[in-house]
């Protein structure tokens, strides 16, 4: 959630968040949409621009 919303109207792919939460955490996440369910919780702010891409809206 840090990466997107330090970065805002940058669009991130899927795979470059997963990237960024393996480095962070250390734990290696197979499907995004478990993790798009979580952020969207608490932060709503992040939308989807279209399949696979994502950003912050503030």
């Amino acid at each position: 959630m840090y990466l997107l919303t330090s970065n805002p109207n940058k669009v991130f792919t899927s795979k470059a968040i997963l990237e960024h939460l393996y480095c962070e955490v250390g734990y290696n996440i197979n499907n995004f949409a478990p993790v798009y369910r979580s952020v969207k919780e608490l932060e709503p702010n992040i939308v989807q621009v279209r399949r696979g891409y994502y950003m912050y809206k503030h």
